[in-house]
Order: C-alpha cells, then structure tokens, then sequence
C-alpha cells in the first residue's frame, strides 16, 4: 500500500487527473513507474496538448501491463 501511495503522488505530480490515476498507479505497480513513464512520454511526443488518459498510453504498455489494469479496472468497477 505504501508503494502505491508513492506512485500514485507521482502520477499526481505529472497533472494526470483522479480518474485516470489509479490506472496508471496500478500499470506502474505492474510494470515499472518508468516504464509507464516512457509511455506517456511516448504518447506526448510532438503533440501541442498532453495526452492525461489511459486510453491513449495503453497501447505504449507491455500487453500484460494493460491485461492487469484491465482486469482491476473491471473488478473495481471504475
């Protein structure tokens, strides 16, 4: 839980909104915090406005990551 807490505060720092932070805290918890990090950066690469939703990093993650928060996603219902 404590390492949770953290990844979610950084998530936090990065402006990503509370919808969408709990799906990219558990996606670093599977994952790694930078590899999910290089995601969004990936995802951010030349556009004018930041992309801030899941929807739109998911495809930068390990299948496996997006399986996960998937399953999470669905079992919290959010």
């Amino acid at each position: 839980i404590f390492y949770d807490r953290q990844i979610y505060r950084k998530w936090k720092n990065k402006g990503i909104p509370a919808s969408e932070r709990l799906a990219f805290t558990f996606a670093s918890y599977n994952a790694g915090y930078y590899k999910v990090l290089r995601a969004f950066n990936k995802s951010n690469k030349g556009k004018e406005q930041q992309v801030y939703n899941w929807a739109d990093i998911k495809k930068y993650t390990p299948g496996a990551t997006r399986a996960y928060v998937h399953r999470i996603k669905k079992l919290m219902k959010f």
